[in-house]
C-alpha cells in the first residue's frame, strides 16, 4: 500500500517538533525515496545527513530550501538509491540483537 502513496511523490518532508521512532521515514527509504527531517528524536539516526536526504534544525527556511534542492536539483534519484541501501540496517534482527546487548550490559538479561 505504502508503495502506492510514495509513487508520486520525490521525497519525504518530515517537519516534526517532537518524533520518536519514524517509520514513515525508513519506508519512503525502501521506495528509494530521500527525507528532509528536523533533527529530533531517532530521526539522525535514521536519515544519512547529505546522502539519504537532509538532517537540519527546525529552520523553516533551511528546510524549504534542501526541499527545493533535491526536487530542482534532480539529486531525488540519487539520494533515494542512497536512502534505500541506508534503510536495510533497519531490520528487526538488528533491533533484537541491539536490546539483548543494552540488556546484558545493564545485567538484566544473559
Amino acid at each position: 500500500m505504502m508503495k502506492w502513496y510514495f509513487a508520486g511523490c520525490k521525497c519525504l518532508a518530515v517537519p516534526s517538533t517532537s518524533e520518536g521512532f519514524c517509520l514513515v521515514v525508513i519506508e519512503a527509504a525502501l521506495l528509494s525515496r530521500p527525507a528532509i527531517v528536523t533533527a529530533v528524536g531517532s530521526l539522525p539516526e535514521i536519515v544519512s545527513d547529505g546522502s539519504s536526504g537532509f538532517v537540519i534544525s527546525r529552520n523553516k527556511l533551511l528546510f524549504a530550501q534542501k526541499m527545493m534542492a533535491i526536487l530542482r536539483g534532480g539529486k531525488w534519484e540519487q539520494m533515494g538509491e542512497s536512502a534505500k541501501i541506508y534503510a536495510q540496517k533497519f531490520t528487526l534482527g538488528r533491533t533484537v540483537n541491539t536490546l539483548d546487548r543494552i540488556l546484558e550490559r545493564r545485567g538484566i538479561a544473559k
